[in-house]
């Protein structure tokens, strides 16, 4: 019969199944989600398990960066979420602004979206990484990774995070150049 089973045990014949970190809000150590017969619900799980490892992976390099510079070490994992959520609230107002410089209106609507946007996200971050059993486990996961994997994929972390970066400062300096000219 197809179906979903959540559950902490171990999986049987005929199911492919998902180990999900546990921590936060639940009890457990982990959660094994199992499928049996849904290959398009297994697929569209391990691509949201996949999105998930890349917010942690940048989480990850966040917080390797400020293990370089950072001092004491002990502050290291908050100053990587303050981090990681300027980036995250970067890239909504980056594209607020170049909507409003491409739409020619020097109104307020869409900055509460943007507000909320940016609650939603430190809501979502607080839950997501909140749990330093979790962080843990994935910052083994990380480590275990080849070099070779690490070292592109480091690339493609540090190349995005320049073009946020890039993208906040412009956008913020075109919008003024636009709607607030100094004669």
């Amino acid at each position: 019969m197809p179906g979903l089973l959540v559950s902490t045990s171990t999986q049987t014949a005929g199911q492919r199944c998902i180990l999900a970190p546990g921590g936060g809000i639940f009890d457990f150590k982990e959660i094994r989600i199992c499928f049996q017969n849904e290959p398009i619900l297994t697929q569209y799980l391990e691509k949201i398990n996949g999105m998930k490892d890349a917010y942690y992976y940048v989480f990850y390099k966040i917080c390797q960066f400020l293990e370089q510079f950072a001092r004491p070490n002990w502050l290291i994992k908050n100053r990587a979420r303050g981090l990681f959520l300027i980036l995250q609230v970067s890239f909504i107002w980056s594209l607020y602004f170049y909507y409003k410089i491409l739409s020619n209106s020097s109104g307020n609507d869409g900055a509460t979206l943007c507000v909320i946007l940016s609650i939603i996200i430190m809501v979502i971050n607080l839950f997501a990484l909140y749990s330093d059993d979790r962080i843990k486990v994935y910052i083994n996961k990380f480590k275990d990774w080849p070099k070779e994997k690490n070292e592109r994929l480091t690339s493609i972390v540090t190349i995005v995070c320049l073009i946020i970066a890039f993208t906040f400062i412009s956008s913020v300096f075109w919008y003024s150049q636009k709607f607030h000219p100094h004669n």
